[in-house]
């Protein structure tokens, strides 16, 4: 099962979002999967999330099959403002659709925000498409922001119109 590749309708139907504390994963379970995810390396330590998880206003969003967690998201909102800090798909479900999915269901999801921030490196093309096919802009740059490598960071925003 660690190798296998689950198709879209299997996502589809199967997968849930929940909220990490409905949950028994850890921070160490964040670590390892944005360990696999991420081209890099997870840009966290495990310490960082176990650190972010106690933090007053920040939320880790949670995407799984079954039991094995194939994602998540992790936020801080505070007011009408949200920062996504980390999202992590594991890569046996990257480029299935999935992390578009579970960006809309996530937005659904959030009370009173107004807008969404985010930075991404700048070679994440892919995931830079997702943020723009979901309604992210793109408004800054910020040189040399990340290490190992060094790299610039994109910064984007989203602003939520109310229904």
């Amino acid at each position: 099962m660690e190798n296998e590749k689950y198709t879209k309708k299997q996502i589809e139907i199967d997968y849930r979002f929940s909220s990490i504390e409905e949950t028994s994963y850890t921070a160490k379970d964040l670590f390892d999967l944005a360990e696999v995810s991420y081209p890099h390396g997870s840009p966290w330590s495990t310490e960082t999330f176990k650190k972010d998880l106690k933090q007053p206003y920040v939320q880790y969003e949670i995407i799984c099959l079954g039991t094995e967690l194939l994602g998540f998201i992790g936020y801080r909102q505070l007011f009408d403002e949200v920062e996504l800090t980390n999202i992590a798909v594991h890569p046996k479900v990257q480029g299935q659709g999935l992390s578009q999915a579970f960006l809309v269901q996530w937005i659904k999801k959030l009370h009173q925000a107004r807008v969404i921030h985010l930075e991404v490196r700048k070679s994440n093309q892919v995931a830079i498409h997702v943020y723009k096919k979901v309604g992210f802009k793109l408004i800054n740059i910020r040189q040399d922001y990340y290490d190992y490598p060094v790299e610039d960071a994109v910064i984007m925003n989203l602003e939520i119109k109310e229904e």
